[in-house]
């Protein structure tokens, strides 16, 4: 696996919670992000693209047919990519925009074990630290 992520620009990752399926980020800078969804028994790969989406700050599996991906569009000042978003991405290649806040650059989200709420830790351009708890629909 690690010949096949040699090429990646700062890879984000997710074991999903019965550990059969390993979410990677497959993100080459300046370039469309994906996420490549390969099994731990080695018999499954399957590559998500995200068109527009440039990089990948985290992601979290929501349950075992979507993931929570937080996702940047473009490079702002000092080199650094604009606040991320927080997309809903299933295994089917579709997402969604699930919660935006353009002050607000999230890195996680984390889904209660009930499936029912989410935290959304994060940062903010004045550095202070941002947990929102929000309910999922």
């Amino acid at each position: 696996m690690a010949s096949r992520l040699a090429d990646v620009d700062r890879p984000n990752w997710s074991l999903s919670a019965d550990g059969k399926y390993l979410a990677v980020s497959a993100t080459k800078l300046g370039n469309d992000t994906a996420i490549r969804i390969l099994s731990t028994s080695g018999d499954f790969e399957k590559i998500i693209p995200l068109p527009g989406w440039r990089e990948v700050s985290g992601m979290d599996w929501a349950d075992d047919k979507s993931l929570w991906v937080s996702a940047c569009v473009h490079l702002g000042s000092w080199g650094a990519y604009s606040p991320c978003t927080l997309l809903k991405v299933n295994m089917d290649g579709r997402f969604t925009v699930a919660h935006e806040d353009g002050d607000v650059h999230y890195v996680a989200a984390l889904p209660s074990p009930d499936g029912k709420r989410l935290t959304l830790p994060g940062s903010s351009a004045d550095d202070s630290n941002v947990w929102l708890a929000r309910s999922i629909p």
